[in-house]
């Protein structure tokens, strides 16, 4: 399946935190990145994502920009996300990468990208989520 989001995927989509959006505060014309919107609280954030109005240099709103925090995808992934990796002998520090680290991965080594996709949890406690959570994308783990 591509990886890419488009339409035929029923809003199946991949989103960057530097993602500019285009939002009108106060009557002020200012732009936001998908990750400053996230931090947002619920009631601002739904509210910047109700917005659709576009920028005059075209920049869109972040309902276009940032679908998958503004909770508009049956599945989706953000391409800056880490997932745990591995762990360096000794097993002290934890090694995470990012989503979009493995779709590049997968161009170049299918084979040992989807093993990282399949990775069991392991017996030990991990700071990050697993690739096949927090990629589900990149790793075809949607279950819509």
């Amino acid at each position: 399946p591509s990886r890419a989001p488009s339409d035929a995927d029923d809003m199946n989509c991949i989103e960057n935190n530097n993602s500019k959006f285009f939002a009108r505060t106060r009557g002020d014309e200012k732009k936001y990145k998908c990750k400053q919107l996230r931090k947002k609280n619920d009631k601002k954030k739904q509210k910047m994502c109700e917005m659709t109005e576009i920028a005059s240099d075209g920049t869109k709103p972040a309902k276009d920009v940032c679908p998958v925090t503004c909770n508009l995808c049956n599945c989706g992934e953000i391409a800056n996300a880490k997932f745990y990796f591995k762990t360096n002998p000794g097993g002290i520090q934890q090694k995470n990468k990012t989503c979009g680290w493995l779709e590049k991965y997968f161009e170049r080594k299918p084979e040992k990208a989807q093993e990282i996709c399949n990775m069991e949890t392991p017996d030990f406690d991990i700071i990050k989520p697993l690739a096949s959570e927090a990629c589900r994308i990149t790793c075809d783990t949607c279950l819509v």
